[in-house]
């Protein structure tokens, strides 16, 4: 979680020197992913910045069979229940797993995160029915 924040950090300090105004209003938000019983050696992150242009999302999976690939989503709603995903499918590349077990995305949504909204970050295999691997709530930090 702490590299994840990091290169959010590094990402918001370029975007402050090259911004001659300041930097834009923005909320930082961020998850704890919590594997389902099937993947208990699972642990992840994700953090966001939201800004009127869009939405900046890394996120970072471990303890997945290497070699293997998995979806993600931003959903409206919390991990019990689920609504829509957040912006369309195709705007989420896929986690491909190293042999180390891990696997890192980042991703831009030209939508941004609303603070009165919930939204929660799942984890899905990729089959043509997936099934849920892990879940968080999506938190906003400021």
């Amino acid at each position: 979680m702490h590299r994840l924040i990091s290169r959010l950090a590094v990402m918001l300090l370029v975007t402050a020197c090259t911004d001659a105004a300041g930097p834009p209003e923005q909320t930082i938000w961020e998850a704890t992913l919590i594997g389902t019983p099937e993947y208990p050696e699972f642990t992840g992150s994700a953090a966001a910045i939201s800004r009127a242009s869009g939405s900046e999302i890394s996120i970072q999976v471990e303890g997945l069979p290497s070699g293997t690939s998995y979806a993600w989503r931003i959903r409206r709603g919390d991990c019990q229940d689920p609504g829509s995903v957040f912006s369309s499918e195709d705007s989420y590349p896929d986690l491909d797993v190293g042999e180390s077990g891990s696997a890192t995305t980042n991703t831009f949504i030209g939508r941004s995160l609303t603070v009165s909204s919930t939204y929660n970050v799942a984890v899905l295999t990729s089959d043509l029915v997936p099934e849920l691997v892990a879940c968080g709530s999506l938190v906003a930090r400021q």
